[in-house]
Parts: C-alpha cells; sequence; structure tokens
C-alpha cells in the first residue's frame, strides 16, 4: 500500500490500521474515523500482509454500510473480489444455503419480513378461532420474536402449559402466544420458510452441533473484522466465536460509549468478554474527533463521563471552538416547538440549508409538536424512519378509508369493514369473498349483492348500511383532504370509539395525518385524495435514505440518527420522563440513557441546541408536571452553555438548583402587583377563565401555582393560583 495513503490517517488510526496479526481492539469515539481505519485495515491485509481477500470476513450491521465499505476499498485497491463483507443476517444466509440441509429442510427456503410474518399469525388465529381481544396479532408476534430471541423452543414454551388455569386472563395470554408460537414455526416448516431470527439461530446451530462443517467455515477465513461492535448480542458474539478457531486474527471497532440498543440483546459487557476470551488483545483508543467543534465536545464529555465502569476516553478535536451551546426551557411544548422555528430560521439567514438541520428527539411520538409547527411555518421536513408512522393502527384505518373512498381497494376493504365492529364477521368477509371470486367481481361490488349471499339479516344489513356509508363519501364535495378525513372520522363513529376508550395517544396520532394532510394540500394545491395516496406508498426506508439528498429538515429519533451527522442538531423535549424514558430510570438503564443522550449531542458538526418546556404531560398512565431532564445537571455548569428562558432572556451561570429557584423567586416578585389579597384554591376539572388565554380546566395543582388546558393554539400553561388574570368559571 502506498505509504502516502496511510499517510493520510493519524497516528492512531494508522496504528490500528496496520496493527499486527491477532486480536485487536478498537475503542473509537464518535466522529474519530472508524470506518476509515476498517477499510485501511482491509487494504493493508491484502497489499501488505498479502491476505487473500476472499478470505477476509467482516460484519456490518446494515447493508448500506457493507455496500460503502466496499466501494472504498476499491477506491484504494483495483479489481479487489471481496465476497464476504456484509451483515449478519446476509452471512448467515449464505452459510444456510450451503448447510441447512444438515437440519432436514430445504436450502431453496424463502425468506420472509415481519408483514408475512402478521398474516402467518392472523391466518392462524382465524382457524384456531382465538379471539384478537386477549391479545392482538402484534403483541403476540413480538411475544413470538422475543421467545425465538431467548432460544425458547416450542417444547420448552409448551411445558410452561401443564398447570394453565383457563379462567385466567393472564394465562389465556400465554396460552394463545405458546399455542401460534407452535403453529407459527409449524408453518414455516411446511412451507419451507424462515424469518431473520432463524437466519442467525439456524447458523450458529449448525455450527454448535455439526463439527466438519463448523471446521470447513472456519478454514474458509483467515481473517475476521467487526463493526459496531457494542451493538453486538450473544447470539452474533458466538457466531463471531464459533467462525473464529484460534482466538486470533480478529479485528473488531466499536464504542461502549454509543451502545444503546440493549433492547436487541446488544450488552456492555462485551468489551471486557471479548479481552477475557481472545488471545493477547490489543487496545487501541481513537479519541480524535473530526466531526464537532471542541465547545460541542466539552459538553458531550462532561455529560457522559458520569457514566460509572465505561473504557475512559476524553475525545478532543483540531475544529474550531464554535459557537456556545444553546439551552432552552420554554413555557409549553407549543413555545418550546415556536422558539425551534425561530433558531432554524436564524440558521437559514446564516446561508444554512434544510438539509443541514436535524431535530432529534428520544421517542417518535414526541415529535407532533414540532411536526404540527413545522406544518404552521411551511418549511420542508420529513420524518426518517416515516414509515413507521403509517403502520400505526389508526393511521392504516384512516388510510384504507381513504384507499376505499378513492378507488375499491380490496386490502383497504378487509381491513377497515368491521372498523368500528358493524356486526360483519369474518366467517360472513369469507363467504362474501368467495361469491365475488365466483362472479369475477370486486369485492366492493360482492358487498353491494350481500342479498344473494347466504347470511344473517343482521350482517347482510350490516353490509348495506357500510356500502351506503362509502358511497355518500365517494359522492360529497370536500373542501380539503382534511375536511375529508375530519368528516369519515366522525361519520364512521371512529372518533367517538377512540375519544371512548380513552385512546389519547391514537387520537394525538390522527390530528398528526390531518397536518400531514395540510401539508400535502399546501404544497400540491388542488390535489386530489388519490395523488396523497400515491405520495405516501412511496414511503419506504429505501425512499427515506434517498431523501437525505433533498433540502429538507430531518426529524428523526436519536437510535436512527446514529452514524449520521448533521450541522445543526436540535434535541427536543429534553425532560424527565421523556428524556430519559420514566421506562428506564433505574440502574444501567439510566447509563444507557445518559448514552442516547451523548449519541444525539455527538451528532451536530457546528451548533447544538437543546430545548424542554414545562407544563404538564401524559406518563405512565398518569399526568405528571414536566420538569427537565435529569442529565441537564450533568452539564448545565459547562462554560460553554448559554442559557434561555422566559421570552429568549439569557440567564447568568449558577447551580442548576438555584437556577430553577431564582426564576420563581423573581416571577413571584415581579407579578407581587398583579396577584389576588385572598387565597383561591383550585381543584382538578375546575373549569377557568383567563384575560388572554379564554375559557381552560384544571389539570394540575401545585402548591401556588396550577396547570391548565386551553383551547388552541395556547395548550397547557402553568399559572399562579392568585393571579388576577385568572378566575374561576361559574358553573
Amino acid at each position: 500500500m502506498d505509504k502516502e495513503l496511510l499517510n493520510r490517517l493519524n497516528d492512531d488510526q494508522k496504528k490500528a490500521a496496520t496493527s499486527n496479526l491477532g486480536s485487536t481492539m478498537v475503542v473509537a469515539g464518535a466522529g474519530s474515523g472508524k470506518t476509515a481505519v476498517l477499510v485501511y485495515r482491509i487494504a493493508y491485509l491484502i497489499s501488505e500482509l498479502g491476505l487473500n481477500p476472499k478470505k477476509i470476513l467482516a460484519f456490518t450491521f446494515t447493508n448500506k454500510a457493507a455496500n460503502e465499505m466496499k466501494k472504498r476499498i476499491n477506491l484504494l485497491i483495483n479489481n479487489v473480489n471481496l465476497n464476504y463483507i456484509g451483515t449478519f443476517h446476509s452471512i448467515c444466509l449464505r452459510i444456510l444455503r450451503e448447510e441447512i440441509s444438515c437440519l432436514g429442510r430445504n436450502n431453496d427456503f424463502s425468506i420472509i419480513d415481519e408483514d408475512d410474518q402478521l398474516s402467518i399469525v392472523r391466518e392462524i388465529y382465524a382457524k384456531r378461532q382465538i379471539d384478537k381481544s386477549i391479545i392482538s396479532f402484534q403483541n403476540c408476534l413480538n411475544h413470538i420474536n422475543n421467545l425465538k430471541s431467548l432460544n425458547v423452543t416450542v417444547d420448552e414454551a409448551m411445558e410452561e402449559l401443564v398447570n394453565i388455569i383457563e379462567d385466567d386472563f393472564e394465562n389465556k395470554k400465554k396460552y394463545v402466544i405458546t399455542v401460534v408460537y407452535k403453529d407459527y414455526q409449524q408453518y414455516l416448516v411446511n412451507n419451507n420458510l424462515l424469518d431473520f431470527d432463524d437466519l442467525i439461530k439456524f447458523a450458529k446451530l449448525i455450527l454448535e452441533t455439526k463439527t466438519e462443517i463448523r471446521n470447513k467455515w472456519q478454514n474458509r477465513f483467515d481473517y475476521i473484522l467487526v463493526d459496531e461492535f457494542q451493538d453486538t448480542n450473544p447470539d452474533q458474539y458466538e457466531l463471531i466465536k464459533l467462525l473464529n478457531k484460534t482466538r486470533s486474527n480478529i479485528f473488531v471497532v466499536g464504542d461502549p460509549d454509543q451502545m444503546i440498543y440493549s433492547w436487541r440483546g446488544a450488552y456492555k459487557e462485551i468489551f471486557d468478554d471479548f479481552r477475557k476470551e481472545f488471545n493477547d488483545v490489543e487496545l487501541i483508543i481513537l479519541d480524535k474527533n473530526y466531526r464537532s467543534t471542541k465547545k460541542i465536545l466539552s459538553v458531550s464529555n462532561q455529560l457522559i463521563e458520569k457514566n460509572k465502569n465505561r473504557i475512559k476516553k476524553n475525545l478532543y478535536t483540531e475544529n474550531e471552538d464554535g459557537n456556545n451551546i444553546i439551552y432552552y426551557e420554554a413555557e409549553s411544548p407549543e413555545q418550546e416547538s415556536k422558539w425551534v422555528i425561530s433558531k432554524i430560521k436564524d440558521l437559514l439567514k446564516q446561508g444554512y440549508r434544510y438539509k443541514d438541520i436535524a431535530i432529534l428527539y428520544r421517542s417518535n411520538f414526541l415529535s407532533r409538536n414540532i411536526e404540527q409547527e413545522l406544518v404552521h411555518s411551511g418549511l420542508p421536513y420529513f420524518i426518517f424512519g416515516g414509515f413507521k408512522f403509517y403502520q400505526r393502527k389508526e393511521i392504516k384505518d384512516a388510510i384504507s378509508y381513504l384507499k376505499l373512498i378513492s378507488n375499491n381497494d380490496e386490502l383497504s376493504l378487509s381491513r377497515i369493514y368491521n372498523t368500528p365492529r358493524r356486526k360483519i364477521s369474518e366467517q360472513s368477509l369469507t363467504k362474501i369473498k368467495s361469491f365475488a371470486y365466483l362472479n369475477k367481481i370486486n369485492l366492493f361490488d360482492a358487498f353491494k349483492r350481500v342479498e344473494e349471499i347466504d347470511l344473517s339479516k343482521q350482517a347482510i344489513n350490516a353490509c348495506l348500511d357500510f356500502v351506503k356509508l362509502i358511497e355518500e363519501f365517494r359522492n360529497k364535495k370536500f373542501n380539503s383532504l382534511t375536511d375529508m378525513l375530519d368528516y369519515v372520522l366522525d361519520n364512521t363513529g371512529y372518533r367517538k370509539e377512540l375519544i371512548e376508550n380513552q385512546e389519547e395517544n391514537r387520537l394525538e396520532n390522527l390530528e398528526e395525518l390531518k397536518n400531514a394532510l395540510a401539508q400535502f394540500e399546501f404544497k400540491n394545491p388542488n390535489s386530489t385524495i388519490t395523488e396523497y395516496l400515491q405520495e405516501i406508498s412511496l414511503y419506504t426506508t429505501a425512499d427515506e435514505e434517498s431523501k437525505q439528498n433533498q433540502d429538507c429538515i430531518i426529524l428523526m429519533t436519536v437510535h436512527l440518527s446514529k452514524g449520521l451527522e448533521f450541522k445543526n442538531v436540535f434535541i427536543i423535549e429534553f425532560n424527565d420522563g421523556f428524556f430519559p424514558s420514566y421506562k428506564s430510570i433505574d440502574g444501567d438503564a439510566i447509563d444507557e440513557e445518559r448514552r442516547i443522550a451523548y449519541v444525539a449531542m455527538t451528532r451536530a458538526q457546528q451548533n447544538l441546541f437543546i430545548a424542554n418546556s414545562r407544563g404538564v404531560a401524559f406518563m405512565n398512565d398518569s399526568q405528571q408536571r414536566k420538569m427537565p431532564s435529569r442529565f441537564v445537571k450533568d452539564f448545565i455548569k459547562n462554560d460553554y452553555i448559554e442559557k434561555y428562558v422566559r421570552d429568549f432572556l439569557p440567564t447568568d451561570h449558577g447551580s442548576h438548583d438555584s437556577y430553577y429557584f431564582n426564576q420563581l423567586k423573581d416571577k413571584q416578585i415581579n407579578l407581587e402587583d398583579n396577584l389576588h389579597d385572598n387565597d383561591v384554591e383550585f381543584t382538578i376539572g375546575d373549569l377557568v377563565n383567563h384575560q388572554k388565554f379564554g375559557f381552560g380546566v384544571v389539570v394540575g395543582v401545585m402548591n401556588d401555582y396550577v396547570d391548565i388546558t386551553f383551547k388552541y393554539p395556547y395548550g397547557t400553561k402553568t399559572i399562579l393560583k392568585k393571579h388576577k388574570s385568572l378566575s374561576k368559571k361559574s358553573n
């Protein structure tokens, strides 16, 4: 290899890329150029050490990463044949194509995705006449996947049913999960199918139990490399060891500070396990960051160093100092979103493009407020992983209605013919489908002719009422697509059912769908529902990746942002209960939440903004006062933090606790002239009137303050009980 090429690397990178054959563990900090090290390492193995490229195995976690690695290696070495660079699943697929016959299976198997899995589960429910109110299809499938990931066999699961109590609801759930698991696995065998869990499970099983095959595959590889080692789960780690004969000639790269996938099986001890189980491991730390400014790294380092039992590294950079990190606390989620929009507009005036800006949040549901504000402001954006929004049940139901109105879509009709319940059974639908098939007509036309089918009078009337409703939707003239959606949700009873069942999140998601329709209409005046449906049909993961090249503001969860970088990053809804999640505040879980926050911060190249809001929110099935994230105290004293509260006024640097105390104290002094002389008592549910915000309802009471939810656009505000602008509304 040309030494000039190696000179492009810094000393630590060069040390890693040219390390001796043996066991090497590279701890690569965020933005430290780990991909370059992997690429140069493979090129070095081939060009300088003479290894056969066909005998090099490299594991990646995405196809995109594998393709990028191959492309970059070929820029360094002409016409090199790299057969075994790929994801764990793709490598296991190749093993199984050659070896699965030893398990009595044919090697021409097909692989099924999650949609296929759900279809199989639905079929089993129908065959066994299982009531889906016991456990939903998706929830049942999640349990099946979990059983498989834990290597629980069908026989082991069936043993748990010996003492089942049929009348106990939880035991009924276990019974359903187990029998569906049994039928599901048998279905896969009967139809020569494998799901994604099977790929690794069966490859691992073969290598564990078939010595001759294991030796064959071990001899096929002289050297193994693993990217994103911190994301490796126990099964994947065992697979690596099974393919490595000598406990040597292996090169792993990862960052324990970015281990954020414990829910997928990743575990922080894997770096310790590697050093114990492989021979003479050489540890190399890459701590020079090429991505972020000095100030961003200072704050990020200060956050992550609060975690216990970590491999210590302190990222540094030769980049410029950069701007201060902006921390903003808003009065409400609406104000937080408006502030973010104002900062985005400032960035645009400075010459940044939309695609230079990313808005990150801990969980998908936290995008709602910023989406609304983006729609109102007319700024172009897309949600990375946005297809998942359209996978939510209530969204798929609403879209199915729109599709059925637009055309006689059979899949959509099959989804919502009894949603909400119309007393049309699945057996009735089966008969109607048979009638449609025999008469060579579409399913909706068969619904029109139900009087010719052997159905109960109740089912016939329900079908005809449904047809009448859909035709009313088709014939009605709507002012806009959002009007159409509102009309459908109201006149089908769908919205009413959600309200009665207190499905707040589903109602909020339907409001987000209205926002999506509004944005589409704004960009496409006089558009039709058919055109909108055509656009959302393109919302696939591949399409999302291509959209990165378009000029849009990017919204995504922190998990999806891992491995990416943006010139400007906003971390929103940085509140306790959201970030960290209320589900993950104990033990090791809080360390992982801090790592997630660290990943979010280290996506930023030039500017970092962190925002939260006050008020109340539904968390853990209860309404709670929103507080800043507990992680704020980890970095708030940093000299590079610029704090803003109360209408964008900067505050001085002080302790986190005194900062909040002083703000409260100042407010009481400033407002003293506007307070009632007498105490005013409020209880949750009281109706109130505010001179500026109008009528509202009390949703929380704490000491001298009440939390009140007002009509749009004001949202929830925290107001002094004794403030003269506030009065109880007489009944």
